[in-house]
């Protein structure tokens, strides 16, 4: 699967997977590119951002991922979802919240419907875990293209 965007200015990246900003992290290969690309951005979604938060002390992966959140806070954007929002809510009612097995799908879901049902002024790039893509292949969402973590952890390494 090729990308072809002649300029990192032609698109946005986003990563709406807690295990696709998990990859990266855990590879180190989103920090060196991010280091080589001073004016590149990353969006994720408020579903992850809670996830690495609610995870952060009892995963050693979570805690990688909130230290890289915080190093680049200025570069690091967050998409709100419906779903997010409703995570968020039962959080605070719930005394013993469980952060439910399907929030990152649904925040995938969520977020590409939220951006293919506007018009874009560039391209977006999704990053998102091997089996998302292959189970979801088919899926045509006009100037948004998903791509799997290993290609786009290719691609860093020869950009």
């Amino acid at each position: 699967m090729p990308i072809n965007y002649k300029t990192l200015d032609d698109l946005t990246i986003a990563i709406p997977d807690t295990m696709a900003l998990t990859l990266l992290v855990r590879t180190n290969k989103l920090d060196l590119f991010l280091a080589a690309h001073q004016s590149f951005t990353i969006t994720i979604t408020d579903v992850v951002l809670f996830d690495v938060s609610q995870n952060a002390t009892d995963h050693n992966d979570m805690q990688m991922i909130r230290q890289f959140l915080t190093k680049y806070a200025d570069r690091i954007s967050t998409h709100e979802t419906q779903y997010g929002k409703m995570l968020l809510v039962a959080a605070k009612n719930t005394q013993d919240f469980d952060f439910p097995s399907d929030a990152v799908e649904l925040s995938i879901i969520g977020y590409l419907k939220d951006v293919s049902s506007r018009s874009l002024d560039k391209p977006i790039l999704v990053i998102i875990e091997d089996d998302w893509f292959n189970m979801h292949t088919g899926l045509l969402l006009g100037n948004i293209q998903l791509l799997p973590v290993t290609v786009f952890l290719e691609w860093v390494q020869n950009a």
